[in-house]
Formats: C-alpha cells, sequence, structure tokens
C-alpha cells in the first residue's frame, strides 16, 4: 500500500479509512499502532491523542505565562525555556516531509504541561535537554531537523519516553 499524505496538513475520511485498513493488515491482529515511539496504541487512541495534542499546542502557543512558570519550576533561564518553546512550537525546521512546524506530539505536549504545573519528572528535563541542544545545532550549522535530532542523541541528550 502507498504511504498516504495528507493535503494540505488535513486528513480526510478517505486516508483515515485507508489507514484503518494499512493497520488492520500490518498489525498483525493486535488492533495497534506502532510508532518511533510509542508501540501498541489502537488506532482510535491514536487519532485521540493526535487530536488532543493539536489542541494543547495551540493552547501552548499562545500561552503568555508557561515560559516564567516552567523556569521558575525546573530553575533553568526564562531565555533557554523561550528557545526551547519556540523550536519545538513555533519555529520552522527542514523536515523530511519539507520545511514546517513540528508534528504536534501528545507526549511532548503533556510533558510540558507537567513543567508549567511543577509536576515534572526527569525525563521531562531530558526533553529540555535534548531540545535545547537540537536547537543550538540546528541554528550554528543551518542543518535539517534529523541531523539535529542525531546529534542531541550523540551528545548524550536522548529524550524517550517510558
Amino acid at each position: 500500500m502507498p504511504i498516504i499524505k495528507a493535503k494540505d496538513a488535513k486528513t480526510t475520511q478517505k486516508e483515515i479509512d485507508q489507514l484503518g485498513e494499512y493497520v488492520k493488515k500490518h498489525d498483525k491482529g493486535t488492533g495497534n499502532v506502532q510508532t518511533g515511539g510509542r508501540n501498541n496504541l489502537s488506532v482510535d487512541e491514536y487519532f485521540r491523542q493526535e487530536a488532543e495534542a493539536s489542541k494543547m499546542y495551540d493552547s501552548i502557543r499562545a500561552s503568555t505565562s508557561d515560559v516564567q512558570a516552567i523556569s521558575k519550576n525546573t530553575g533553568i533561564s526564562e531565555i533557554r525555556i523561550q528557545r526551547i518553546k519556540d523550536h519545538v512550537f513555533n519555529n520552522e525546521h527542514i523536515k523530511s516531509s519539507g520545511n514546517g512546524r513540528f508534528d504536534p506530539d501528545y507526549e511532548i505536549a503533556q510533558a510540558w504541561t507537567r513543567l508549567q504545573q511543577g509536576t515534572y519528572n526527569s525525563k521531562d528535563i531530558d526533553l529540555l535537554n535534548h531540545e535545547l541542544f537540537e536547537s543550538r545545532f540546528e541554528g550554528i550549522f543551518k542543518t535539517n531537523y534529523e541531523t539535529a535530532h542525531d546529534a542531541a542523541i550523540r551528545s548524550g541528550r536522548p529524550w524517550e519516553i517510558d
């Protein structure tokens, strides 16, 4: 089956149906989706999280209090937190699918919320360190996202979810 691409970042019902059929053929009967970072999500849960992440990203982009709160909660300077926020949520990047902002990620949105609320964990701090390095590398070397991401991992700043 060919790779399904959304037209102008909008997923059509036909494409959703095609994805469902693709998963049925390739999930070995589990009914689960396997992504690069998360395994064993049902198709329904994957789409629920994708929709929720999109709403959360809109809220994060509009927030004017998150940077200060995260800085206060973590002890990381507001300048660094703002740089990370811009990198993850606002800036355009050279991606394999073309130039644009990062696609919303449910786990990143959840981490940002925990950081803002002061209920963060060590993986959330790992995320900040990973994204700060990635942002710097991308900016200094004017490189694509994948190269910067790989460099962040090689530098000892991975981010993995449980």
